[in-house]
């Protein structure tokens, strides 16, 4: 059973609030950092297999995939096709030749069972509207001890509004996702 994924999962999204807050440093010193960051959220080494979910055009799949080195694997989904063809413009500019580059569904991010040291969604879960098919899959794909890190725009000042009034301003509440996170379905 993975029932340590969720947990997992639930420390690391509310930790990352303070990852977007960094207002008195350049836009590029603010995204070096963040990459940095992520990476360093995943707590894996060198040679591991992650998927970043949601990756849209690489933003974070490009740090993990030079992290990762030659002996990893990034998995890189999303369900946007022009964002995935600039993700691989982006890979071949980078000479990165570790990422997968994945169309999924929208509900089934189309990843391996058990293969995954880590999962990434990072400011893509709130607008998943198969929120809880894609935690299966996900799930389904981590290996024994692998787990998601789940990052999302989070703020008091939403958390009474509903979960799709939320989405409408692009944040999502700690309360949503933890009980997502911790739902039984995610298990089955």
């Amino acid at each position: 059973m993975k029932a340590p994924v969720a947990l997992r999962a639930l420390l690391l999204f509310l930790t990352a609030a303070n990852l977007f807050g960094q207002a008195q440093r350049s836009e590029e010193e603010r995204e070096a950092d963040l990459k940095k960051r992520v990476v360093a959220a995943l707590q894996v080494p060198p040679g591991s297999t992650v998927a970043d979910v949601g990756c849209g055009d690489g933003f974070h799949t490009i740090p993990l995939a030079r992290f990762l080195g030659p002996s990893g694997k990034v998995y890189a989904e999303d369900i946007d096709d022009k964002a995935l063809y600039k993700l691989k413009q982006n890979l071949i500019k980078e000479r990165l030749e570790n990422v997968d580059v994945e169309k999924g569904l929208a509900d089934d991010p189309k990843l391996s069972s058990d293969s995954l040291d880590a999962a990434l969604i990072v400011n893509a879960y709130r607008e998943m509207p198969a929120h809880e098919a894609m935690l299966r899959h996900i799930r389904t794909a981590l290996k024994q001890n692998g787990y998601l890190v789940l990052m999302e725009r989070i703020t008091d000042q939403f958390e009474p509004l509903s979960r799709e009034e939320q989405v409408k301003v692009h944040y999502l509440g700690t309360k949503f996702a933890k009980h997502e996170l911790e739902a039984p379905s995610v298990y089955f």
